[in-house]
């Protein structure tokens, strides 16, 4: 019986050197292979198209022997649709399944974003996240555990990993001029706008005067668009000769110029209401300026330049006084020719 134990043990010995030579060529990964990533873009205007990259860098001080490390994550927003509070998210996985290591340790891995397809408009998140990955023995084979949680190097403290995005937010302006022999620097013309915004969006607007008069009428201005739930969502605006009219920008008496209030991408419309006595045109060419803003360029504004060109005015009698030159040298011309058709024949009745 002590023969058979003394047996047994020396049996079990060489079986455990063996798994430890070998321990190193076996590796084996649990199910818990992937580390999840949320990816949030706010402030949206649908439909949002932008594709943001996630780079997965790996430290210097790892331990060697790694291959088939994820390196990126590609998150695509194409025609993403926001939800009621203009938000659009989408989850990722970071797969570590086909990774393999050959040495025991603790991987680590950073995590940022570090593409945007139009980084103008939907600039990439600051955040920056560390993962892990831990190779370790469990009865005698190499086993590896990927860890869900990351390290929040913002917050130093563990958390799931979230890029939160804020989508650029800009401003539109309409400028106001007039043309023409005729033209009242002092009149007023009347715009209606139209910001396709989500319920609860309130827009700052500047540069209208507090009182104007308009079509005879006394009207008080308004210093706010406010996007309602189910109403008609248009404000007036009332602007005369070389007037400017910002229309989203949020302080903008402020020293660093303001900020703006309307997300990228949003479509706005812009009319002018009566006033048939001017011809008008809207950013040189439509009657009706709808179309989408984008952020401004180098400085330049989102403008909507309309201008009015006072070419002609309505008489009392319906003719217009544009044509009155005409009408007179008519008047003088028709007067002469029977004048003379007059005197010819008075002439003509005398020598007879």
């Amino acid at each position: 019986m002590k023969r058979a134990n003394w047996k047994l043990y020396i049996m079990s010995l060489f079986l455990a050197l063996g798994l430890g030579i070998f321990a190193n060529y076996a590796v084996y990964a649990d199910s818990a292979d992937k580390v999840n990533v949320k990816v949030l873009v706010n402030n949206v205007a649908n439909p949002m198209t932008n594709t943001y990259k996630l780079r997965i860098s790996p430290k210097s001080s790892n331990p060697a022997g790694a291959a088939n490390e994820p390196s990126e994550v590609i998150v695509d927003f194409s025609g993403a649709q926001s939800d009621e509070s203009g938000k659009v998210e989408k989850d990722v996985v970071i797969d570590f399944s086909d990774t393999t290591y050959r040495e025991k340790g603790v991987y680590e891995y950073d995590v940022e974003e570090v593409f945007s397809s139009d980084a103008t408009n939907y600039p990439v998140s600051a955040k920056k996240y560390r993962i892990s990955v831990e190779m370790k023995y469990k009865m005698g084979e190499l086993v590896k555990t990927v860890y869900g949680l990351g390290w929040d190097y913002d917050k130093g403290e563990k958390a799931n990993l979230v890029f939160d995005n804020v989508t650029k937010m800009t401003y539109f302006a309409i400028e106001t001029r007039t043309e023409g022999a005729q033209a009242d620097k002092d009149e007023y013309f009347k715009y209606k706008v139209v910001i396709d915004g989500k319920p609860g969006d309130k827009f700052v607007i500047s540069g209208q005067d507090a009182k104007v008069v308009f079509d005879g009428e006394e009207v008080e201005t308004t210093n706010f668009y406010e996007v309602k739930e189910g109403g008609d969502n248009y404000v007036y605006v009332y602007l005369k000769a070389d007037q400017v009219a910002k229309i989203g920008l949020g302080c903008p008496t402020c020293a660093d110029g303001g900020f703006g209030q309307i997300p990228i991408g949003t479509n706005v419309s812009v009319e002018k209401i009566g006033s048939r006595k001017w011809q008008t045109t809207i950013n040189g060419r439509e009657v009706i300026f709808s179309g989408k803003i984008g952020l401004a360029e180098n400085g330049a504004e989102n403008m909507i330049l309309v201008v009015h060109k006072k070419n002609f005015d309505v008489a009392l009698t319906g003719i217009l006084m544009n044509f009155w030159p005409f009408v007179v040298l008519v008047g003088i011309g028709g007067a002469g020719i029977g004048l003379l058709m007059k005197t010819k024949k008075r002439n003509a009745e005398k020598n007879s």
